[in-house]
C-alpha cells in the first residue's frame, strides 16, 4: 500500500512539473505584443522568436451604455506594397448594397464610399488601400464619421478621431 502511494505522488508530481514546464515553454513561444498608444490610435507590435514584428494601428468604438465594440478601424503595412491597408469591421445586420461612407472633416469632397469586402460571424468588413492623398486628407482634418445604413433601414454615424493617427502611422512604418 505504502509503495502504491508513493506511485501516486511520483506521478502526480511528474504530471505537474510536466504541466509547468509545458506552460513555460508555451509563454516562450507565444508573440509578445507590445502597445504603445498615440492619443486615440493604438500601435500593436508583435515579435515571435527573432523575426520581424507586425505592427498595426487600431481604433476601437464602443457604445457608451454597454461598452459593446461598434466599429473597429485597422490600418496594416501589406508586404509588398507601399500604401497601408485599411479595414473597417462593422457589426452583423448592416445593408451591404449602401456601403460605408466615410466622412473626414466638413468638406463635401472629402467624402469616400466604400463597398463591403465581405462578412464574416464577428462582422462585416470595408478594406482599402491607403494612398498617400487619404493619409494626407486624414491627417489634415481634426475629425471624421463613419456611416452605414442597417437592415432595418436606420442610419448609423460613429465618430473616428484622426488624433494621433499621424505619429502611430510614422512609428508603424519605422
Amino acid at each position: 500500500m505504502k509503495n502504491l502511494f508513493l506511485n501516486i505522488v511520483t506521478v502526480y508530481l511528474l504530471s505537474v512539473v510536466t504541466t509547468a514546464a509545458l506552460a513555460q515553454e508555451q509563454t516562450e513561444n507565444t508573440p509578445q505584443i507590445r502597445e504603445t498608444t498615440y492619443q486615440d490610435w493604438t500601435l500593436r507590435c508583435q515579435q515571435a522568436g527573432g523575426a520581424d514584428q507586425d505592427c498595426f494601428m487600431v481604433q476601437l468604438v464602443q457604445l457608451e451604455e454597454s461598452g459593446e465594440l461598434l466599429m473597429q478601424v485597422n490600418i496594416a503595412s501589406v508586404p509588398d506594397r507601399e500604401e497601408p491597408v485599411m479595414s473597417i469591421a462593422l457589426p452583423l445586420g448592416v445593408a451591404l448594397a449602401d456601403g460605408v461612407k466615410m466622412q473626414l472633416g466638413d468638406a463635401a469632397d472629402n467624402v469616400n464610399i466604400m463597398g463591403y469586402s465581405h462578412c464574416t460571424q464577428g462582422g462585416c468588413y470595408v478594406n482599402q488601400l491607403l494612398g498617400d492623398e487619404a493619409i494626407q486628407r486624414i491627417a489634415a482634418v481634426e475629425s471624421g464619421s463613419v456611416t452605414f445604413a442597417t437592415l432595418s433601414g436606420e442610419t448609423v454615424d460613429v465618430p473616428f478621431s484622426p488624433l494621433g493617427f499621424v505619429e502611430a502611422l510614422a512609428a508603424m512604418r519605422e
